[in-house]
This record gives C-alpha cells, sequence and structure tokens, in this order.
C-alpha cells in the first residue's frame, strides 16, 4: 500500500448523527485501504460526536467548529487534506465498497482527467435504492451538459485531483446554495471530467 496514493476523504456534517454511522462505515469497508477521513463536524448539537468516537481507526480526523455552514466545513478538510486524490463524502451517503479502487484507477489511468464521478443509486429511510439518471461518461458529454445548466458529474460521488484545489480555489462559503454547481463549472473551464459507468454511491 505504500506505493497506492493516498485519497483524502472529506465529510462535512451538522446535526447527522442518525446517517453518519452508515457513512463511516462505507468509508471504512472501502476495498482500497489508503485513504484518510476528514470530517469536520460543523456545529452540530445531536449526537454525531458519540457516533463518529465509536469508530476506532487512527486514519480518521474529527474536527468540530463553530457552525458556519458546508463550504466552509469543507474547506476545513481540505486545508486537513493530505492526500494526492480528494473523495468528496457527504455525512448522510454511502460509499459503496469499490468506489475508492474504481476511481482511483481511473485517474491513475487517464492523467488528463480531473475530476472522475460516478453513477448514483437515490434511496429514503423508506425506500430501496434505484437509478434515477445516467450521468454522462465522456469529458466532451459531461462539458455540455454544464453548458446546458445541469450537473454533469455527481458531486458526492466525485473523486478529484487535490492539486485542482490549489489552482482554481476551494468551495465558495459565500454561495449559500448550488457550492457544488459553482465549484464544478469553474473547474470544467480547465479540466477534463467524467464519469464510470459503474455504480459507486448510494445517495
Amino acid at each position: 500500500m505504500l506505493n497506492k496514493p493516498l485519497v483524502s476523504a472529506i465529510m462535512p456534517t451538522y446535526n447527522m448523527g442518525k446517517y453518519i454511522g452508515d457513512a463511516i462505515e462505507g468509508i471504512v469497508n472501502q476495498t482500497y485501504s489508503s485513504w484518510e477521513l476528514i470530517i469536520v463536524d460543523d456545529g452540530s448539537n445531536d449526537k454525531t460526536e458519540v457516533v463518529v468516537n465509536k469508530f476506532k481507526d487512527n486514519r480518521i480526523t474529527y474536527i468540530k467548529q463553530e457552525n458556519r455552514g458546508r463550504g466552509a466545513a469543507r474547506n476545513t478538510a481540505l486545508r486537513y487534506a493530505k492526500g494526492v486524490y480528494i473523495a468528496i463524502t457527504d455525512a448522510d451517503d454511502i460509499s459503496l465498497p469499490y468506489r475508492f479502487e474504481q476511481q482511483v484507477s481511473f485517474l491513475d489511468s487517464n492523467p488528463h482527467i480531473a475530476v472522475v464521478g460516478g453513477q448514483v443509486l437515490h434511496f429514503t429511510d423508506k425506500t430501496q435504492p434505484i437509478r434515477l439518471a445516467s450521468y454522462p461518461l465522456s469529458p466532451s458529454d459531461v462539458r455540455r451538459w454544464y453548458q446546458k445548466g445541469m450537473m454533469g458529474v455527481p458531486h458526492p460521488a466525485a473523486m478529484i485531483r487535490a492539486k485542482v484545489f490549489e489552482e482554481v480555489g476551494s468551495y465558495c462559503e459565500e454561495c449559500l446554495r448550488a457550492q457544488d454547481m459553482e465549484l464544478f463549472l469553474r473547474i470544467s473551464h480547465f479540466y477534463n471530467m467524467s464519469n464510470l459507468e459503474e455504480e459507486v454511491l448510494l445517495y
């Protein structure tokens, strides 16, 4: 594993104690083991910290800050991240076991691609996972989606080269909605983005 690139999974959370345990399990159960998980608790007042502390894995870092919004929480995580790749992981989603392995393999084999997502299965507390849409695979098709104002790569399923944030900047904290679209529109002006045809996330 020493020769495998480190993946930094960043997970902002605010009062997600009901779900975050499953989200963390999704990372712990990855077939790719060279990862760190940086959880930034944005001022939760529920049982989030109690749930996180049940995981005794030295690859997990828990940071608590005053409530400043999801963008600020993501940016805090980015400042701590040491990985070559940044995996977006939300506290109420579940990464499927092969997600990191598949995405790292793709990025390693495609140096011209800066961001890779994958297909997503949607679920609720009462419904089974189902695919509601299929995201485009080729960079040209992804770019066309963004040109039409559509999200070409599902943000919660994305893995991003860390150097991209150094070059285009981090999340816009003043943008209270659609921070993911704003970031990806910035990235799409300079870099190629793609998706795997495999399902990688339960959303």
